[in-house]
């Protein structure tokens, strides 16, 4: 498989960072950090990434496999 051809399936670093910023703020509602509003905000970054990767379902489940990773 070639780079190029790779690059077709990774979403951008843009919306990489979104969903990884979903995840850290998805952490932060848990009860140790005492920041339980953000529970219902956490998931917006990641929604937001995936509207944007929509002409492509394998760069959206890759988006959604980096927010359940961290």
């Amino acid at each position: 498989m070639t780079l190029a051809r790779l690059a077709n399936y990774l979403p951008s670093w843009k919306n990489a960072f979104l969903a990884v910023l979903a995840g850290v703020l998805l952490i932060l509602a848990f009860p140790d950090f005492d920041l339980c509003f953000l529970a219902w905000f956490a998931t917006v970054p990641l929604l937001f990434a995936i509207v944007r990767e929509k002409e492509s379902p394998h760069r959206s489940c890759l988006l959604g496999w980096i927010f359940g990773v961290i």
